[in-house]
């Protein structure tokens, strides 16, 4: 009996050593042949092997005439807000756009654990494709940002050709996708959050008695439209001064986000939930969490701005002047360095 206990115990060691002679055997025989593929690749399957690569690493723009590459580790969203000047309900024989009156670019890097904000003027002259109600057209023209929404014949084209407007403004820098919702549906947002928190900094007069110069207060939803969408009759009136209103609101809002995924991280799917009604883009709700999510851990870079100069003009010729803001290209090429570190 012992015996053929000894003699199972040799034999299962017998085959053990033969399957990893011939694991071995096998693993250097598909190394080799992979060297000697890559040995024999010509000049031009190796240079396509190397691009690969490239891509693999690194997103390509150009700017002022140069080129620049950046990591791919980077991860660009843009946010939307639009206003209620189109006909977006409408089928695609009447569709309008509405314009696109808050900017914001989310930049992640999830390997390095940071994010950052490139707020974008609405008013920023640039080049934009004038797109059909089919969906199809290959003519642009210099306008205001904002005005890329107007074009197409659904929500979601008016989104992508806004996507395309900012990508070309800034050489070509790789959007991966957009989340745009109506300012009107503001407060349904302010709302999923459980409010936001700021110091009113700006005289509202007549717009909301309730909002007072130098008080702190949770806006309620409406209070949160007000602060967020009136311009005319609110310090001078122009946007840039509505835009430092938008980052208070977003830092704001971040930070009570971060809060609420501390206490409970299913929240970012809850809100995705609760906005998908009013809400256009082409992330789904895992997607959004997790960045959400990664962004708990981050590390908040700041929000950034691209310098500019302000004129009125006719560019829409409708016969008005209408404000126009104009990018100083040197300054772009800087601040995307220290976003996307070129």
């Amino acid at each position: 009996m012992k015996r053929q206990k000894t003699t199972g115990i040799i034999v299962l060691l017998a085959v053990l050593v033969c399957v990893l002679a011939v694991g071995t055997w096998y693993f250097r025989k598909q190394r080799s042949e992979k060297v000697s593929a890559t040995e024999g690749q010509t000049e031009t399957q190796q240079s396509e092997t190397t691009d690969e690569l490239e891509r693999l690493l690194w997103n390509k723009i150009k700017l002022n005439g140069k080129k620049y590459k950046y990591s791919t580790d980077y991860e660009t969203y843009l946010v939307m807000g639009t206003d209620g000047s189109g006909k977006e309900d409408a089928d695609r024989d009447e569709y309008i756009g509405n314009m696109a009156d808050f900017l914001m670019l989310v930049i992640v890097n999830r390997k390095e654990q940071t994010y950052a904000f490139l707020q974008l003027n609405r008013d920023t002259m640039t080049e934009i494709n004038l797109i059909g109600r089919n969906g199809k057209g290959m003519a642009t023209a210099d306008m205001q940002l904002c005005t890329a929404h107007w074009y197409g014949g659904t929500p979601e084209e008016s989104c992508e050709n806004t996507v395309k407007a900012v990508s070309r403004m800034l050489g070509g820098v790789k959007i991966n996708g957009y989340y745009a919702i109506n300012m009107e549906d503001i407060g349904k947002l302010n709302h999923a959050i459980g409010g936001v928190t700021v110091t009113i900094d700006s005289d509202f007069g007549d717009v909301d008695p309730t909002l007072k110069k130098g008080e702190t207060v949770t806006l309620s939803d409406e209070q949160a439209y007000n602060f967020l969408r009136y311009r005319q009759g609110i310090d001078d009136s122009e946007n840039t001064s509505r835009m430092k209103r938008h980052r208070q609101y977003m830092q704001a809002f971040m930070v009570k986000l971060k809060e609420k995924i501390h206490d409970d991280p299913s929240i970012g799917a809850e809100i995705y939930e609760q906005m998908s009604e009013v809400a256009v883009t082409d992330m789904n709700g895992g997607v959004l969490t997790d960045i959400l999510t990664d962004m708990q851990q981050a590390a908040n870079r700041g929000t950034f701005e691209l310098e500019g100069t302000t004129k009125l003009g006719q560019h829409l010729d409708d016969g008005l002047e209408h404000t126009e803001f104009y990018l100083d290209k040197m300054a772009i090429v800087k601040t995307l360095k220290d976003l996307y570190n070129m």
